[in-house]
């Protein structure tokens, strides 16, 4: 009785593993950047020397009200448009953010 219940709870996970050489890709440290979006009061807290929207790497999230820290001020995030980088260096706007 004693080896039946042995038997039992020793599983064989084999099959899960890949066959052949597959590797997974490498890790990749993902980089979150904004805009402040035209809607929100703050706007011209983003904006470079000639009128244009700067995108910001955000240097922190929190959790609360002004979540995202960026641009040394603290932002919600309803007046983000958020991005992120891929391999090419490109932004990639994520749901609800803004077009180049």
């Amino acid at each position: 009785m004693r080896d039946q219940k042995q038997a039992t709870t020793i599983q064989d996970h084999s099959y899960l593993k890949p066959k052949g050489k597959y590797r997974a890709p490498e890790e990749r440290k993902v980089e979150l950047f904004a805009r402040i979006k035209k809607s929100s009061e703050y706007y011209h807290q983003g904006l470079d020397q000639s009128g244009k929207p700067s995108t910001f790497k955000i240097d922190g999230i929190r959790h609360g009200f002004l979540s995202f820290r960026l641009n040394s001020n603290n932002y919600s995030c309803h007046d983000l448009a958020f991005y992120v980088k891929d391999v090419k260096g490109q932004l990639i706007p994520l749901a609800g953010g803004m077009k180049k």
